[in-house]
Order: structure tokens, then C-alpha cells, then sequence
């Protein structure tokens, strides 16, 4: 078992029991899980993986019923099957491959831990610029609101997000 590390809480200055930071302390840091654009991703993704099965199934019924049946043609399930997961890994990709797992507000950057466990960083100097693309209302698919967020860096190409409404509040980002 590993040894035990120290974790530090932020909390916000108005709060009860928060104290402003002594000038050489470390710049506070938020960090926010994406409860509602996690919910999000991954009931969209199970309703996309349920339509790919019946579809899938559907066509190897087709072939199966086809002259002389799946025998006839070995290489139709092999065919269907790489489909289905290329399909599937696509979907994947802009269902919870856009749902960050967490958002971590510091006043010199923005960092944000993708769901593949790979952080990006966004610098407050200079500034990304930061867009709402789409606003969904709270429903089956999410128990709060949620957003499609854009972020360009000057340098690199742009990220969408989706995440739930208030994640990225406070971050060093231009636009809104």
C-alpha cells in the first residue's frame, strides 16, 4: 500500500472558515468533476452501442437468410463485425471521448483531465479563446444541465468539450 499524501481543498474566499492566502502561498486550485457531462457521455453512448447491436444483429439476420446462407459468405459477419467497432470507436469518441473527467481552475491555467487520462493545459498567457457551441436542457439523458464547450488555443487546434454548465467558471479563458 502506497503512503498516504496530502490533498488540498480549496475553498472559496467568501466561505465560511476560508482565509486568504499568505503572498507566498500557492495559487488556489479548483478542481470540479464533470458529474453532469460524464452522466451525459455515457447514456449516450449506451443508446448509441443499443442501436450498433440491433443494426448489427439485423444485418447478420439479412446475410443469414440470404442463398445459401452465412456460409455462402464467410467474409459478410467478419466484414460487418470490423463495422461495428469502428463504429462503435467512433462513437465512443463523441460521446464520452468529449466528457472530461474533471476540470482543475488555477489563475495561471485551465487544466483538463480527458477521459483517456491525458491532461491539457491552457494557459492563462495568452489567453484560449472559449465558445458555447451547444446548451442542453436537464432530462434522461443528464440530471443537470449541460454544454458543448470550444476551446482554441492561440497555438494547436481547438477541443470540444462537454461538460456540465459551471465547470469551467473562474478559468483564466477569453470568450463566454
Amino acid at each position: 500500500m502506497s503512503a498516504p499524501r496530502a490533498v488540498r481543498i480549496a475553498r472559496r474566499r467568501d466561505s465560511p472558515g476560508a482565509t486568504a492566502p499568505d503572498s507566498g502561498a500557492i495559487d488556489d486550485v479548483l478542481e470540479r468533476p464533470n458529474v453532469a457531462g460524464s452522466a451525459r457521455g455515457w447514456r449516450l453512448f449506451a443508446v448509441f452501442v443499443v442501436l450498433l447491436v440491433v443494426i448489427y444483429a439485423s444485418f447478420l439476420a439479412v446475410a443469414a437468410r440470404a442463398a445459401g446462407g452465412l456460409a455462402a459468405a464467410p467474409a459478410a459477419p467478419a466484414t460487418f463485425s470490423l463495422i461495428a467497432l469502428a463504429l462503435g470507436a467512433w462513437g465512443w469518441s463523441i460521446t464520452l471521448g468529449r466528457a472530461p473527467r474533471s476540470v482543475t481552475v488555477r489563475s495561471d491555467a485551465t487544466l483538463v483531465l480527458e477521459r483517456t487520462g491525458r491532461t491539457r493545459r491552457f494557459s492563462a498567457e495568452p489567453s484560449p479563446t472559449f465558445d458555447i457551441v451547444e446548451r442542453y436542457a436537464a432530462g434522461w439523458l443528464s440530471p443537470e444541465p449541460t454544454q458543448l464547450v470550444r476551446i482554441a488555443a492561440p497555438r494547436g487546434r481547438a477541443r470540444l468539450y462537454l461538460v456540465g454548465r459551471a465547470l469551467f467558471d473562474g478559468a483564466p479563458l477569453r470568450g463566454r
